[in-house]
C-alpha cells in the first residue's frame, strides 16, 4: 500500500480531552463490542484521507485497481463523504465510470460518465446514504474503470484521490443497570449512565418474555428508572436503557428484576387420629420465591411452645410407632426463605389407648394355715395400667378393695378364717377396666385330736366300744387300726370310717389295741391306743349248804342285797384268777 496522509479538522471547537477520551474508549470498548449508556452524544469530525496515484488505460480499469486508503479506528460512525480526484487529466472524461467499496463491503457507483472530479451528496450518480451510520474504520477501495476504447484516448495517469469524512461519536454507556432483588411490595431502582455530546434522550425499556422483545415504558426517561411498589408478576421482567441523538442509539444491557416473596402455605397439615401402635403421617406445603425450606416442630404444651424435630426437613413427617404419652402433641411445618418464615396450622395427634389385656392370669391355691401365699398377674396396656386386688368373703357375690394391694402380686399370710376367699386383680388405663380370673384360697388345717380311745372290757360274745373324734379344715377322715403284737404294727379295719368302733369280744381279740387315723389336706394325727380286754361268761356255781357266815348273815337278817353283791365279787375273783392261769399257761 502506498503511503497517505491524513488531514483532521474539528468542526466547531478544537480537539477536546474528552474527545480524545471518547475516542480511546472508542478504540478498545467497541473493538471488544462493549455496549454502554450515554448521556451526551460526540460532536461531528473531519478527516482527510489521501490515495495513491493511478493510470487509466485506453479502455478497462486502472492500475492499481483497486485504489485503496486506509481508515483508522476510534473515528465514531460516519455521517458524510466527499472523494476528490486529484490532477485529473483524462481526455474524454465522460468515459470513466468510478466505484467506491467500503470496509463493510458496501459498494455505490459514484461516477457514470458525467465527467465529475469531485463526489459528495447530491453530486454523484447513486446516493452515499449506504455508507453512512457505520464505522468507517478500514480498507476503502476506489475502482476507476474507462468504458470506452478512443485512439485517441491514450493512458491517463491520476495524481491519487482525497478521502474526506465527517464522523460522529454513537453514545457510550459507561455504566448499566444491575440486577435488582427485592421483596413484594419493595420499590425497585435501576440506573444507566453515558457518555455523549450534545445530550441524548434516555427512555427506558422492559421485556416480559425474557428479553425475547421490549417496549418503551412511558414517562421512563431519567438516568434512573423506579418501579415503585413491585409485585410478583413483575418477577424476570427485564429492564434496559436506549440512549438516542443525532448520530444514533446505544443499548444498555439488561437487568433482571427478582420479586422475592413470603412463603404461603399451600397445604396445612391435617389433625391425625391412629391407635397405640400405629404410624401418623402429617404432610404440608408452601410456595414462596426464592423456593423455601421446611423445618418440622411439635409442641407439647398446647402450643405454647414449639422445638425442632430433627432431621424433619422435608414436606412430609412421618411418625413411627406413637404410644398414648405422644396423644396430644401438635405439629406444625415451618416454612423459610430469605424473606421470612411462615408457620402452618398446628395438626393434632390423637391416640387412641388400648384396652389392658391380661398377660398373666391367677388360679386357685390351697395352703396351710400360717402359711403365705401369692397371687401373681400381669397386664399390657396403653398407657400403661394400673392394679387394685380385691376380695370376695361371700363366695363371688360381692368384691371390697383390699387396701394397699396396688402391685402385680399380692402377698396374704393365710388364716382358717381366710378359707373359701376368692380374689381377682382388676387393671384400669383410660381404655376401661380388664379383670383377671377369680382365684380362690383354700386354707387347710392339719386334724386335731379332740377324743382319743380308751381301754375297753367286754365279755366273750358281747361288744366293745371305741370312740375317737378330730377336729381340722376340712374335716378330718378317720380310719380306725388295729394292732395284735401289742402295738408293734397296725393295719386298717375294713371299713372303719367312723368314730365309733364297735368290736366282738371274742377270746383271741383279747388284748388287741385299737386307734384311729384322722386324715385331711393339712395332715393327719393318730390317736393313741385302746385295748380290748376280753372276759369269760361268768358259770352260776352249785348250791351248797350255807357256810357259818351265811346262816349267821341269814340268822341275822341280813339285807339279800349285800349277799347277792358279795356272791358276784366271790365270782369275778374266780374268774380272774382263772385268766391270769390262762395267760401263764399262754406265756
Amino acid at each position: 500500500m502506498l503511503p497517505f496522509t491524513r488531514a483532521r479538522t474539528r468542526l466547531g471547537t478544537p480537539t477536546s480531552p474528552r474527545l480524545r477520551a471518547i475516542a480511546a474508549l472508542l478504540a478498545t470498548g467497541l473493538a471488544a463490542g462493549l455496549v454502554t449508556l450515554a448521556a451526551t452524544p460526540a460532536a461531528a469530525a473531519v478527516s482527510t484521507y489521501t490515495g495513491p496515484g493511478f493510470t487509466v488505460p485506453d479502455s478497462g480499469a486502472a492500475n492499481p485497481s483497486p485504489v485503496t486508503v486506509q481508515v483508522p479506528a476510534g473515528l465514531g460512525v460516519l455521517r458524510s463523504l466527499t472523494l476528490t480526484l486529484t490532477s485529473p487529466a483524462h481526455r474524454h472524461p465522460q468515459d470513466m465510470d468510478f466505484h467506491l467499496r467500503s470496509p463493510s463491503g458496501v459498494q455505490v457507483q459514484i461516477e457514470c460518465g458525467q465527467s465529475r472530479t469531485t463526489f459528495h451528496d447530491g453530486s454523484t450518480c447513486n446516493p452515499l446514504d449506504p455508507f453512512y451510520g457505520t464505522d468507517p474504520a478500514g480498507r476503502w477501495e476506489l475502482y476507476p474503470i474507462d468504458t470506452y476504447g478512443v485512439a485517441d484516448d491514450p493512458d491517463t495517469t491520476y495524481g491519487g484521490f482525497t478521502l474526506t469524512l465527517v464522523t460522529a461519536y454513537l453514545p457510550m454507556v459507561t455504566a448499566g443497570p444491575a440486577d435488582v432483588t427485592v421483596e413484594e411490595g419493595e420499590p425497585a431502582s435501576f440506573t444507566a449512565t453515558a457518555t455523549a455530546e450534545p445530550a441524548v434522550r434516555i427512555q427506558w425499556q422492559v421485556s416480559t418474555d425474557g428479553g425475547s422483545t421490549f417496549s418503551d415504558i412511558t414517562g421512563a426517561n431519567q438516568s434512573t428508572y423506579t418501579v415503585a411498589a413491585t409485585s410478583r408478576t413483575q418477577h424476570l421482567n427485564e429492564y434496559r436503557a436506549v440512549f438516542t441523538d443525532s448520530v444514533g442509539t446505544a443499548t444498555s444491557s439488561a437487568a433482571v428484576l427478582r420479586v422475592q416473596l413470603a412463603p404461603e402455605v399451600t397445604q396445612e397439615p391435617a389433625d391425625v387420629v391412629i391407635g397405640s401402635g400405629g404410624n401418623a403421617t402429617f404432610t404440608a406445603g408452601a410456595e414462596g420465591r426464592p423456593s423455601p425450606t421446611v423445618q418440622w416442630q411439635v409442641s407439647h404444651d398446647d402450643t405454647a411452645t414449639f422445638a425442632d424435630i430433627a432431621g424433619a426437613t422435608s414436606p412430609t413427617l412421618a411418625l413411627d410407632g406413637r404410644a398414648f404419652a405422644d396423644s396430644g402433641a401438635r405439629y406444625r411445618a415451618v416454612f423459610t426463605n430469605d424473606v421470612a418464615s411462615t408457620p402452618t396450622r398446628a395438626a393434632l395427634l390423637t391416640v387412641q389407648p388400648t384396652l389392658p389385656v391380661v398377660t398373666t392370669d391367677i388360679s386357685d391355691q390351697e395352703v396351710l394355715a400360717g402359711t403365705e401365699v401369692t397371687f401373681t398377674a400381669a397386664a399390657t396396656g396403653d398407657p400403661a395400667p394400673t392394679v387394685q386386688w380385691w376380695v370376695s368373703t361371700d363366695d363371688g357375690e360381692t368384691f371390697t378393695e383390699i387396701d394397699g394391694a396396688t402391685a402385680d402380686s399380692y402377698t396374704v399370710t393365710a388364716t382358717a378364717a381366710d378359707d373359701g376367699n376368692q380374689y381377682r386383680a382388676a387393671y384400669v388405663n383410660v381404655g376401661g377396666t380388664v379383670s383377671t380370673s377369680v382365684a380362690t384360697l383354700t386354707v387347710n388345717v392339719a386334724p386335731v385330736i379332740t377324743v382319743a380311745p380308751t381301754d375297753q372290757s367286754a365279755v366273750v360274745g358281747s361288744h366293745a366300744t371305741f370312740t375317737s373324734h378330730a377336729t381340722g379344715q376340712p374335716a378330718p377322715s378317720v380310719q380306725w387300726q388295729v394292732s395284735t403284737d401289742g402295738g408293734l404294727t397296725f393295719s386298717d379295719i375294713a371299713g372303719a370310717t367312723t368314730s365309733t368302733l364297735s368290736v366282738l369280744a371274742h377270746d383271741d381279740a383279747n388284748g388287741d389295741r385299737f386307734r384311729a387315723v384322722h386324715t385331711n389336706a393339712g395332715g393327719q394325727a393318730i390317736t393313741g391306743t385302746g385295748t380290748l380286754t376280753v372276759l369269760p361268761v361268768p358259770v352260776a356255781p352249785v348250791a351248797a349248804a350255807p357256810t357259818a357266815t351265811e346262816a349267821a348273815i341269814a340268822a341275822t337278817g341280813a339285807n339279800s342285797g349285800v349277799l347277792a353283791l358279795a356272791a358276784l365279787l366271790t365270782i369275778v375273783a374266780g374268774v380272774a384268777a382263772a385268766a391270769l392261769g390262762r395267760r401263764r399257761t399262754t406265756a
